[in-house]
């Protein structure tokens, strides 16, 4: 009776599915490795070798035009010959030659590569590094006597190419190295010699992602000599792998033979031959494709064909589980809804009883959360009321005193006009800033505060410190907080022009896309970098002559908590240069 009822539970039925799926994925393995043929494996193999070879050709075509273009360049400039041909290095004339030879170098394709090591040896032993980080750790005569030079020398017009088991500088001392070098001659004469290193380790990460342990990559140049491998004893100059693969190139390039069988010991190796396009270069393959066909059909297709199947078994399980689970999916999907911010996903109380009862409490606690989320939002919105507000009433008094003091003194003087003006500027200022409730008001109006507020000053203070307003079509109607502007053009007054200095105040207006950008520019003895750091961090308390208390970080906050954090200002000054504050905010029209 137990036993059947183990067998009668689910977890006993996906065990047992799961058994019979891994022994029919077993026998359907075996049958399928019985039906592959090796010799069609080997062809597909020996393919894909040839397109392996025709992308690792493109690469290296890239490279090697690339070499010769800067060898070329630099071989027929005439700042490098006259460099070598220079007997004096401390002249001035050797100094500038330099100079004109690194910038023609500099031009070149070498600014492309930063793995090149570029060296320039004269026939009388002067020696030159491009390099300036690096030097030469060999000296000129050991350069000059290596059988590169020697062979550079006999063929005059041409780029020879070796493998050597080190450089010539600190960088390449103890590294293998290829060696591209070409005498640079005039009129005949040979005045020098142009070498260009590269790591063979970095050469051959242009084929080396193509490589496995079933296949090797042989470079050769013109000569027949191994230049680059992955396998390195290819590279060692004399072993029998190193005549053995000479040889074998020799063989295919005389016979016009690009892929032949040989045999290696107990294994048959695969042969592929290709002369790299417009050089005299030569790319050897050695496939072991014996070896790939256990490799690959005995470990990664079977581990990939098993999880297949494994994957279509869980998959069918998956579908009866899901059918007893979808009120519960349902639910997931709705909580996830919830995370972007919609409290509005109720879910449909059905299922289990456990899932009933789940579904009935999420419920609950949406309607809960909904509610307390709508209080905190009314909150919030009479708090930031009660700050703008307060930062309304926030209206030196000294500030009111001394302007007033000012307008008594235009009174005394008999001066009625502008004390006219300025009284009306006075009142509509205080109407604007006090009286009007609104939190928002025009581009226009903002302006229009900012012209009295300026006008204020300069009666006060002197009209050395000017103004200018530059507002595009279509600004003026747009709304922005109010006393947004305000702190930073009477920080400009205040504090760019001291000590009496005139200059001037700009605020442009403009619309790009659907931002509305001020700039608030002036001309006066700017900040440094430190000065406008502190500022940022904490602000410095606004003088007696202030307007206002409102600072930088608190219109900036403030633009933030209204828009977004993409939103805000920033400021940029230099000593002496002026200083420049942008402000950033969403075009918004209409009545708020």
């Amino acid at each position: 009776m137990k036993w059947r009822k183990i067998a009668n539970t689910l977890m006993f039925k996906l065990i047992l599915a799961a058994t019979l799926g891994i022994f029919s994925l077993a026998a359907a393995l075996h049958l399928m490795n019985q039906s592959i043929s090796e010799h069609v494996f080997e062809e597909t193999f020996s393919e894909a070798q040839q397109k392996i070879f025709n992308q690792i050709d493109r690469q290296f075509y890239q490279f090697y035009e690339d070499i010769w273009n800067i060898s070329s360049t630099i071989a027929s400039s005439p700042s490098v010959k006259r460099y070598l041909v220079q007997t004096d290095p401390a002249s001035v004339n050797e100094r500038r030659n330099i100079y004109y030879m690194q910038k023609e170098m500099k031009d070149t394709w070498l600014s492309g590569y930063t793995d090149l090591n570029v060296v320039l040896v004269s026939a009388d032993g002067k020696s030159y590094i491009y390099n300036w980080t690096d030097k030469l750790s060999a000296s000129a005569e050991e350069i000059l006597q290596n059988s590169v030079t020697k062979r550079a020398a006999k063929e005059p017009g041409k780029l020879i190419c070796e493998y050597q088991e080190s450089g010539y500088s600190d960088v390449t001392k103890s590294e293998p190295v290829i060696v591209m070098a070409c005498a640079v001659h005039e009129k005949g004469t040979i005045l020098g010699y142009l070498y260009i290193t590269i790591k063979e380790a970095e050469f051959r990460e242009m084929y080396n992602h193509f490589t496995s342990d079933t296949s090797i990559i042989v470079v050769l140049n013109g000569d027949g000599e191994v230049i680059s491998s992955n396998d390195p004893d290819y590279l060692t100059a004399g072993s029998a792998a190193w005549l053995r693969i000479r040889e074998i190139a020799d063989k295919m390039e005389k016979q016009h033979i690009y892929q032949m069988q040989v045999k290696n010991g107990n294994s048959t190796e695969s042969i592929l031959y290709q002369r790299l396009q417009s050089s005299n270069y030569y790319l050897i393959g050695i496939v072991k494709p014996q070896e790939a066909f256990l490799e690959k059909y005995h470990t990664e297709r079977i581990v990939i064909f098993t999880l297949s199947v494994t994957i279509l078994i869980l998959l069918a399980i998956s579908i009866f589980v899901r059918q007893q689970t979808r009120p519960l999916a349902d639910l997931a999907d709705k909580m996830r809804n919830v995370r972007s911010g919609n409290l509005g996903e109720y879910v449909q109380v059905k299922g289990t009883e456990e899932i009933r009862e789940l579904t009935e409490t999420y419920n609950q606690m949406l309607c809960l959360l909904e509610d307390s989320v709508q209080k905190l939002i009314a909150t919030e919105k009479e708090k930031r009321t009660a700050e703008i507000h307060a930062l309304q009433m926030q209206i030196n008094p000294h500030y009111v005193y001394n302007t007033l003091t000012s307008i008594k003194m235009l009174i005394w003087q008999g001066n009625a006009e502008l004390s006219t003006k300025v009284i009306d500027a006075f009142v509509q200022l205080l109407r604007n800033t006090i009286s009007n409730t609104k939190e928002y008001i025009t581009v226009e109006q903002e302006i229009t505060n900012l012209k009295n507020y300026v006008l204020i000053n300069q009666v006060r203070y002197g009209d050395a410190v000017k103004t200018e307003y530059f507002v595009e079509h279509g600004c003026k109607e747009c709304l922005l907080p109010k006393m947004v502007l305000q702190p930073f053009v009477e920080n400009a007054f205040f504090h760019a022009f001291p000590e009496g200095k005139g200059g001037m105040i700009r605020v442009f207006a403009r619309r790009k896309e659907n931002k509305l950008i001020f700039e608030i520019t002036d001309d006066g003895i700017g900040m440094t970098e430190a000065q406008l750091r502190m500022i940022r961090e904490k602000e410095k308390k606004g003088s007696k002559e202030h307007m206002t208390g409102i600072g930088i970080n608190n219109v900036d906050d403030r633009l933030k908590l209204l828009y977004g954090e993409e939103y805000g200002i920033c400021m940029e000054s230099e000593p002496e240069k002026g200083t420049k504050v942008i402000v950033k905010m969403p075009v918004e029209m209409g009545v708020k």
